[in-house]
């Protein structure tokens, strides 16, 4: 019981925490997204797809390596959490708070930054379906 409830953690750190720490690894790659601003929610969608299949990786080798069984359900109750992440993040760019454009600086674009966003929930969505299409076969719960 105790392995299931460390999994469900793993789970959601590594679709929340993992996932963002690897998206790091494309912020060139999103700065230049600002400049060229058609790129932009191309970049977004590529890095959050890649991180997201990436973290999920690391999350089934660290299941392997402490003999917890992942399942389905450890899967999706953590990517419910990151979806609706997603869509405060573009209800926030949608109505223009002052966060948003205090971190986008004098760049900041209230079009793109939506689209920027919308990209970032397609890009998750298809990195954890391309994830669940990899797989085999895993219980449930």
């Amino acid at each position: 019981m105790l392995r299931q409830i460390l999994g469900y953690i793993l789970a959601w750190l590594s679709m929340s925490l993992l996932s963002s720490l690897i998206s790091l690894i494309f912020l060139p790659l999103m700065l230049i997204g600002r400049r060229i601003k058609a790129l932009a929610p191309v970049m977004t969608f590529f890095s959050s797809a890649v991180s997201m299949f990436a973290a999920l990786l690391i999350f089934i080798w660290i299941c392997g390596k402490t003999e917890i069984q992942p399942t389905y359900l450890m899967l999706f109750i953590p990517y419910l959490a990151v979806v609706s992440n997603n869509f405060r993040r573009i209800d926030r760019a949608k109505k223009r708070k002052p966060t948003v454009e205090e971190i986008a600086g004098e760049d900041y674009d209230p079009i793109l930054q939506v689209r920027m966003e919308y990209g970032y929930l397609v890009g998750d969505i298809s990195g954890w379906l391309l994830f669940l299409l990899s797989l085999s076969r895993l219980p449930l719960y």
